[in-house]
């Protein structure tokens, strides 16, 4: 049965492994831990809104130059 139950915060930061929390967390075994389906929705929000961020800004650097001619490209399209 859990013991803690991990908030949005805690997990994020063992995962891009700030602090000790990674650390922390590995002094206990799977079965201790859980999360809420709230704090899944917001790292699966926060995932996907980096994802998406990470996407639009390598686009933008890719195809927006000055000078080049743009082709239309529906997946960048603000529809």
């Amino acid at each position: 049965m859990p013991q803690y139950m991990l908030d949005t915060d805690t997990v994020s930061f063992a995962l891009r492994g700030q602090g000790r929390v990674g650390t922390r967390l590995l002094e206990h075994r799977p079965s201790e831990l859980c999360i809420s389906s709230i704090a899944l929705a917001e790292l699966r929000f926060g995932a996907e809104a980096r994802r998406s961020r990470s996407r639009r800004q390598r686009l933008e650097a890719e195809d927006f130059q000055p000078g080049k001619e743009q082709e239309f490209r529906l997946e960048i399209a603000h529809v």
